[in-house]
């Protein structure tokens, strides 16, 4: 059973596909040196002036008015974005075409929300480290302390850590059928995890708050590897998979469930050899209506996987497989450099440079 809400007003993410860190790295001219973070003179001004703009506020998934039968109000819920009810109450997937009933599910927004702002605090905080302003440093790692707080801890606001309830599919004949696909809204998790690693870097974590969040994260795992829904999307052959990957390496290194680095490893490339052909061809992804678009969504997980497994000490560019996901960016290269300009394969909405530009740098 639906119930209907107003619409939020909420920041538009600059790129669907990409998650905050990765975007603030592009939109605030930030570069990377071995392993640091070095700000342009751009980027300062403009993380000084985002912080600024920050409004004090709650972001909350207990706000969303939006229900699905069964859910408790602290599940995170969203609507299948590419669904619609035929007229019928059957509903229909058209791949690629958003449908406009997901704007009024208010949980994809909050929670994109905080983790974009998250984020910025995160790099407010390195960047106000970095010109030894303590003062301000410790006021952006507070502040940021408070949303995760919020978020993921308080017993009136917290987040259930599940997605059971993600990309749900209303209409006759949906009751009972298990859907993975809503495990790739949690995607944007990460980048909480990044950002508090970098704050404890720097000396200015919250301890006790660490501890609540690792122990969020643990239970959001063991879902993701116990649950129906988890098996699932573990089990897709496309871009999910490799963002299920990408999301079990980041949240087990974080809560310490080094058990599974290994298994998820051997998996890892597997899929590679399945997904990524020797000539670079991601074959899941070119049978999508925005071929171009989910050819370098693909590449992005790979590249969290990436990430995730520094951590580990593990150089994944030292394996053959990994040789795949470098020949799959040389052969979009050329297309993705002239906004798609030329590729052959269904794009049906343009395909912005941006999308390319976030995982070539």
């Amino acid at each position: 059973m639906l119930k209907k809400a107003g619409v939020l007003v909420f920041l538009l993410l600059s790129y669907e596909a990409a998650t905050s860190q990765r975007a603030a790295l592009e939109r605030y001219d930030l570069r990377r040196e071995k392993g640091e973070i070095v700000f342009g003179e751009d980027g300062r001004r403009r993380i000084k002036e985002a912080e600024e703009r920050l409004k004090e506020r709650t972001l909350t998934v207990v706000r969303d008015t939006m229900r699905i039968e069964g859910a408790d109000a602290h599940d995170y819920m969203s609507l299948a974005p590419y669904w619609f009810d035929n007229g019928e109450g059957i509903w229909e997937r058209h791949d690629g075409e958003r449908n406009p009933e997901t704007e009024r599910w208010e949980d994809k927004r909050a929670m994109n929300n905080m983790v974009r702002e998250v984020s910025l605090l995160a790099l407010a905080e390195r960047l106000h480290t970095q010109e030894g302003d303590e003062r301000n440093a410790q006021r952006s790692a507070d502040r940021m302390s408070e949303m995760l707080r919020v978020w993921f801890v308080d017993e009136r606001t917290r987040m259930n850590p599940n997605m059971q309830y993600a990309q749900f599919i209303p209409g006759k004949g949906r009751e009972g059928k298990v859907r993975g696909a809503g495990l790739i809204e949690s995607r944007c998790l990460m980048d909480v995890v990044e950002s508090v690693e970098m704050v404890k870097a720097d000396g200015r974590a919250d301890e006790a708050l660490l501890s609540e969040l690792r122990l969020w994260f643990r239970g959001l795992t063991e879902w993701m590897l116990d649950s129906p829904q988890g098996q699932k999307e573990r089990q897709a052959r496309n871009n999910h998979g490799t963002w299920y990957d990408a999301q079990v390496l980041m949240y087990a290194h974080f809560c310490g469930m080094r058990e599974w680095t290994g298994q998820i490893q051997q998996e890892l490339k597997a899929r590679l050899r399945d997904q990524i052909d020797e000539e670079g061809v991601q074959k899941y992804e070119m049978e999508r209506t925005k071929s171009l678009s989910y050819c370098c969504f693909n590449i992005l997980a790979y590249e969290y996987c990436k990430d995730a497994l520094e951590k580990e000490g593990v150089d994944v560019t030292q394996w053959e497989e990994w040789r795949r996901v470098e020949r799959a960016k040389e052969r979009i290269r050329p297309y993705a450099e002239n906004s798609g300009m030329d590729w052959t394969a269904q794009q049906i909405v343009p395909f912005e440079k941006r999308e390319w530009q976030i995982i070539s740098r």
